[in-house]
């Protein structure tokens, strides 16, 4: 009856919080904290009508809320996250107020040792294996159940718990000793796992063949002619490529180049399950639509980073600004300011096109802009392989054995190269 009183209560919750967003009742700024200071109401309700409901009851409420199907929860799932910091790291500290190093020596003997043996090696394993026995293969099961879930689900319960068995025991309606260990035991688990987990996870993961062996590469929004070309290079420097775009007509050059594209719309639900994203750490938006290019940087900031999000240039003119766009509506931008798509394109069609080339300790940086003032140096790729994108106030750091991606009229494709000090030239596909 009680539980059926806490769904019911957080189902209600939902439905009337999304009727209310739905419909316009709620302004945009108060949406987050109304929906912070409702939960608290639908636990505390509930609390009021039987212990314990008040987690069935929020859980009810956020499941009816997501299943709403409203278009403004992406902004209140940022905060969710942030908020779930704050929140996690207070409950550490006030579960961590009772714990006193004379009840943290007492819980340190070999029992707890065995207790946690059994927990790591035994107990969890066994869990995931059969919670996941014939959707995950041997070497992933192995690796969930190496890294199974812990933390402050168990510190939280074990300190509910563990201080309603304290009361117990003391009024002598428990019949078992030792309850004052449920909350050090809670502690040493996590403390063990997050401390193993942490220094073994990617040696584990490489062993069982599960890891990346390639650094994470590059999505470049925007099949065009300009795009496929810089795409073809990246690929040929062992950059990681695909090529987005929502047009299967589009994407046609892309793939009979042999690059890996993406059909869709990067920015919708569907590509948060089909577009891998740990496969690239830098997004490019390179697409024919200003608005659109700083639509998709605005999507993949908050994931990636602002600084790894980029598109070119809005506006004509080497003096011109980003004007009517601000730095937090639009990615970063690429090669340098008044380079715009429509500049790009037109110079490709006059002959321009892309090269590699290495730098070396003879053939410098200044030596290069000093042999080719025209060309637009758009990424530089260090020794260590590492992809540098070039724009305002990111100037090319040069060195030996840097290789520069330029785009330059009559750019070599060919491999040259003297004792003298002329470049060495990397074909550019």
């Amino acid at each position: 009856m009680a539980a059926a009183f806490g769904i019911g209560l957080g189902v209600a919750f939902g439905w009337g919080m999304a009727k209310a967003f739905r419909e316009g009742w709620t302004p945009e700024y108060l949406k987050a904290p109304l929906i912070l200071g409702s939960i608290i109401l639908c636990y505390a309700t509930a609390e009021m009508f039987e212990k314990e409901i008040g987690l069935v009851a929020v859980t009810a409420y956020g499941m009816t809320l997501a299943n709403s199907k409203l278009a403004g929860l992406t902004e209140l799932q940022k905060f969710k996250e942030d908020i779930a910091v704050l929140l996690v790291s207070g409950v550490f500290v006030m579960l961590t107020a009772d714990l006193t190093p004379q009840l943290i020596g007492q819980a340190i003997n070999w029992n707890t040792f065995a207790f946690l043996f059994c927990m790591l090696f035994l107990v969890r394993p066994l869990s995931v294996w059969i919670a996941t026995y014939g959707t995950l293969t041997r070497n992933e099961a192995l690796l969930l159940g190496w890294i199974a879930p812990r933390g402050i689900v168990a510190v939280a319960v074990s300190g509910l718990f563990g201080s309603l068995l304290i009361d117990l025991e003391r009024e002598g309606r428990f019949f078992f000793s030792g309850a004052e260990q449920i909350i050090p035991l809670a502690f040493a688990m996590v403390f063990a796992t997050v401390v193993l987990h942490g220094f073994t996870v990617g040696p584990l993961a490489r062993a069982l063949g599960l890891a990346r062996k390639a650094k994470p590469g590059v999505l470049v929004v925007g099949a065009n002619a300009w795009s496929l070309e810089f795409a073809k290079v990246l690929e040929a420097s062992d950059i990681e490529v695909i090529i987005a775009d929502s047009s299967f007509r589009r994407l046609r050059a892309s793939r009979e180049a042999g690059l890996e594209v993406f059909l869709g719309e990067v920015m919708s639900e569907e590509a948060e399950v089909r577009l891998d994203h740990t496969r690239f750490s830098t997004v490019i938006a390179l697409s024919t639509n200003d608005s659109y290019n700083a639509l998709v940087s605005s999507h993949f900031a908050p994931e990636i980073g602002r600084h790894m999000v980029y598109q070119l240039s809005v506006n004509e003119g080497e003096d011109t600004d980003e004007r009517g766009l601000s730095a937090n509506a639009r990615g970063r931008t690429l090669i340098r300011r008044g380079r715009t798509y429509d500049s790009l394109i037109r110079d490709q069609y006059r002959g321009w096109s892309f090269a590699r080339t290495r730098l070396t300790d003879q053939y410098t940086l200044e030596k290069y802009i000093e042999e080719r003032p025209k060309a637009d140096v758009v990424a530089e790729i260090r020794p260590d392989g590492t992809l540098l994108l070039l724009g305002p106030n990111r100037e090319p750091r040069g060195g030996e054995g840097t290789i520069l991606i330029s785009f330059a009229p009559d750019a070599p494709t060919t491999p040259a190269g003297d004792a003298n000090g002329a470049p060495e030239l990397v074909p550019a596909t």
